[in-house]
């Protein structure tokens, strides 16, 4: 604005004061002579060149500037928009958690006096909520998974059989789910160009990244970064509602054209990883991936190409998606145009129906879809003939570890008396094993998980592993807040007891009482 003040400012002196409007002479100055205007204007005319030279210097400067400061708003408004749908994504977690609380099983009152070390034992173990007493459905469940359960999505046979199998053809579509906030998108020729999405690399060693911001690793799209032969793909009564902002940033990025590559023939499966180190959250991926395939497909030893759609660094569950699903790799890893024929964009994790996301709509636990989900996941790492060890007490002992570029020192809810714990258990006949999951692999955590009768930790993330456990095995979550989160987990595998015992509040170094002790050891057989 100055810049421009000044030359107004210029502008207006040359008006007034130029050959063409000459300055009205003074009454008490007298007229110039022919001689000395010219000799003005000579001089009137350099300093119009030099003004005219220090302007543009100027303007060009401004125009940088300007565009610096175009990008940088850019920049800021992409950072706010994240930082908005990250907000929208904790507040639909947020109202989920108000639900879980607010809907009975508050998680047990503290101890009430009298009654003795077994009486308080008993008050405990009757004040845990637990799933103990409902009705079980078959043991040998059929892998049917989507004609039994009201999750299904609602999936014309031509699109299955073209994207799953050797269907002739399909059109290409977006669908979105009956009651889940969810839409999911087959197209086919879609043609991927990494240089026009930016995002990092993905998968650097760790210690090569860290303090690396979270921002890079969420891609932003720009125009050209999907080509496809069908653009529109949305049916005409979807709406573009913020819950539906993964899809829809990706669809922004897909432009209208043919591949100029061969395109790969096997089903590839597209998909935005968020807290892709969190067992939970990953859980939530990962069933979306199991469930987006017919049924029967990974029972028969289906496979799929999958790529993450993040920038995110090497993380502790990325061997995982490959054992369980097929290949993987970050979007950034592509060659310019790559090209696949049966390409599907499969809904964020927070849009599965483990953590659902419509709070009208509450998925009833479909037995059939878990147990099939836990067995793909078990056969998967060679387990599939290890079963529950009868008192056998898994405690998990939650240490501090490097799992991302930005993870801190120090570890929230550790219990300060794991030792007493492990004695009081082993003095009940338990054959206690005390194990940190974040030095293990996946399948040596699997492995300790299906031997357990009772699995015990603190709440964190490992407690996830209830989808995985033995049948007729108890979780014990030592729990220090109402989220719930493990015990709806448990109720999608009713065969696995579940049973919650406070211990306190918040985060932070935890003390187990004695009677808390004794409650759990009274779960032994």
């Amino acid at each position: 604005m100055i810049y421009i003040a000044y030359a107004c400012f210029i502008a207006g002196y040359f008006a007034i004061f130029s050959p063409s409007n000459p300055a009205p002479s003074s009454p008490s100055t007298p007229e110039h002579s022919e001689a000395s205007l010219q000799e003005v204007e000579v001089e009137i005319e350099v300093l119009r060149e030099k003004l005219s030279k220090r302007l543009g210097e100027r303007k060009s400067s401004e125009g940088n500037v300007l565009t610096e400061w175009i990008d940088a708003v850019k920049e800021r408004d992409d950072l706010i928009k994240t930082l908005q749908e990250k907000a929208y994504r904790d507040e639909e977690i947020l109202r989920g958690l108000r639900l879980e609380m607010g809907g009975g099983g508050g998680g047990g009152a503290e101890m009430e006096g009298g009654g003795g070390v077994e009486g308080a034992a008993a008050a405990a173990v009757n004040s845990a909520r637990t799933n103990a007493g409902k009705p079980l459905p078959p043991s040998h469940p059929s892998f049917s998974h989507h004609k039994s359960c009201d999750i299904s999505w609602d999936v014309p046979d031509s699109v299955t059989d073209y994207f799953w199998g050797d269907g002739d053809d399909a059109e290409s579509t977006c669908i979105k789910h009956p009651h889940l906030l969810a839409t999911r998108c087959y197209v086919k020729g879609l043609a991927v160009n990494p240089s026009k999405i930016d995002v990092a690399y993905g998968g650097e060693p760790l210690d090569s990244v860290m303090g690396q911001i979270e921002d890079i690793e969420y891609p932003k799209y720009g125009p050209g970064s999907f080509v496809a032969p069908e653009r529109d793909l949305l049916p005409k009564d979807h709406d573009h509602q913020d819950h539906r902002w993964f899809i829809n940033k990706v669809l922004k990025g897909m432009e209208k054209g043919q591949g100029r590559r061969a395109c790969s023939s096997t089903t590839t499966l597209f998909i935005m990883r968020y807290e892709y180190v969190n067992l939970f959250h990953t859980m939530t991926d990962w069933w979306n991936i199991f469930d987006s395939a017919p049924e029967g497909f990974w029972k028969g030893g289906g496979k799929v190409d999958i790529v993450w759609l993040d920038g995110h660094a090497e993380g502790n569950l990325d061997n995982v998606w490959g054992n369980v699903f097929g290949s993987a790799r970050h979007v950034k890893h592509l060659e310019e145009g790559e090209c696949f024929d049966k390409a599907v964009v499969v809904s964020a994790g927070y849009s599965s129906p483990l953590w659902f996301n419509n709070r009208s709509w509450r998925p009833g636990p479909c037995y059939e879809t878990a147990d099939a989900f836990a067995a793909h996941m078990v056969k998967s790492h060679g387990l599939e003939g290890t079963t529950r060890v009868k008192n056998r007490v898994v405690i998990i002992d939650r240490k501090p570890y490097i799992a991302h570029p930005r993870s801190k020192k120090g570890m929230p809810r550790v219990i300060k008396n794991l030792q007493e714990l492990e004695q009081g258990l082993q003095q009940r006949g338990g054959d206690v094993r005390v194990v940190d999951f974040a030095r293990l692999t996946f399948a040596e955590q699997l492995k300790e998980v299906r031997e357990a009768d009772l699995l015990v930790g603190i709440h964190g993330a490992g407690l996830s592993h209830v989808m995985f456990m033995s049948d007729g095995a108890t979780l014990v979550e030592l729990a220090t807040n109402n989220l719930g989160m493990f015990s709806g987990f448990a109720n999608w595998r009713p065969r696995v007891k579940y049973e919650e015992i406070r211990i306190g509040g918040g985060d932070g170094d935890f003390y187990v009482q004695t009677e808390r002790i004794n409650a759990v050891a009274a779960l032994l057989g």
